[in-house]
């Protein structure tokens, strides 16, 4: 009896092992998405691509700065009220995004729902003409919705001094 019972334990153990292989690599899909997708969503901003830009944002974006605001900006940010776009490389304090880097980044993806974590650093140009340098520390959420990935919120740090 135990030597059937072995028998008919081995398929559902190999099927246990794929099923687990199979969602570690859907996961990591998922994440490299999610990474690519923040990548572009800066490569937009720097092209002034408006477009680009708030596809990538939910109807319901949520966004707190490194200076405390916080504010819905939803996925018409890049839009004027008269229905024009506006420039979406101006940061808030009116300097234009000229080259950002992202590091230490990590994605953990929870069903339809993932956390994006990491460090964005952006080289800002003054009106004068000046470059800026500026890090922060961000954190920003992804929901799935209608099968695409789309930001609902994201929340920057200024990182303390050492």
């Amino acid at each position: 009896m135990n030597f059937f019972r072995r028998i008919q334990m081995k398929p559902l153990i190999s099927a246990a092992v794929l099923v687990m292989a199979a969602s570690s690599f859907s996961l990591a899909q998922e994440e490299k998405e999610i990474m690519k997708l923040e990548k572009g969503w800066f490569e937009a901003r720097i092209r002034n691509d408006t477009a680009t830009f708030t596809r990538l944002l939910a109807e319901d974006f949520f966004v707190t700065s490194s200076s405390g605001k916080a504010r819905v900006l939803g996925n018409k940010w890049g839009k004027r009220k008269d229905g024009t776009g506006r420039d979406v490389n101006i940061g808030a304090s009116g300097d234009r995004f000229v080259a950002f880097n992202l590091e230490d980044r990590r994605v953990r993806v929870y069903g339809d729902a993932a956390v994006s974590t990491g460090l964005q650093s952006f080289k800002l140009e003054t009106k004068e003409g000046k470059i800026r340098d500026v890090i922060h520390r961000y954190t920003r959420l992804y929901v799935k919705q209608k099968g695409r990935w789309k930001m609902v919120a994201a929340q920057a740090t200024r990182p303390r001094k050492r």
